[in-house]
């Protein structure tokens, strides 16, 4: 039961790192879609 808990801390940080890291693209994109726009 306790490896179970254990796999599910993990799982949840790996979910965690994903979001940021989309958030964290999300960011970029804007950026270069604002750059692009200026162009």
């Amino acid at each position: 039961y306790e490896e179970l808990q254990q796999t599910a801390g993990r799982h949840g940080d790996d979910l965690r790192n994903t979001k940021h890291e989309i958030s964290e693209m999300n960011r970029m994109i804007q950026r270069l879609r604002s750059e692009i726009d200026n162009v």
